[in-house]
């Protein structure tokens, strides 16, 4: 096992913390999508709350199964600047 290699009663509790959080996450937009765990109906899919079960459930999945958790979200803003980083503002009469 390498020096990098995850492993140790730390990592063994955040991974505990990220699958519980993950379910948690999971059983609520499941919860609102298809009327389990004591709701009487499911919510319309092109409502507010439609938009926010598909969130959770399906962020809820990746985050329990580990596939979006290590760097890519956290270095994702640094690496992507966006369209306005192209543009710069000069004030009126100033040279090019």
């Amino acid at each position: 096992m390498s020096d990098n290699a995850r492993s140790g009663i730390p990592h063994f509790f955040l991974n505990a913390l990220r699958i519980v959080t993950g379910l948690m996450f999971l059983e609520h937009g499941a919860q609102k999508l298809f009327a389990v765990f004591g709701r009487e109906e499911a919510v319309h899919l092109f409502s507010q709350m439609g938009l926010a079960g598909i969130l959770e459930f399906w962020g809820g999945l990746l985050i329990a199964l580990g596939l979006v958790t290590r760097r890519w979200p956290s270095s994702w803003p640094a690496r992507w600047r966006g369209p306005t980083s192209r543009c710069t503002f000069r004030a009126v009469g100033s040279p090019s």
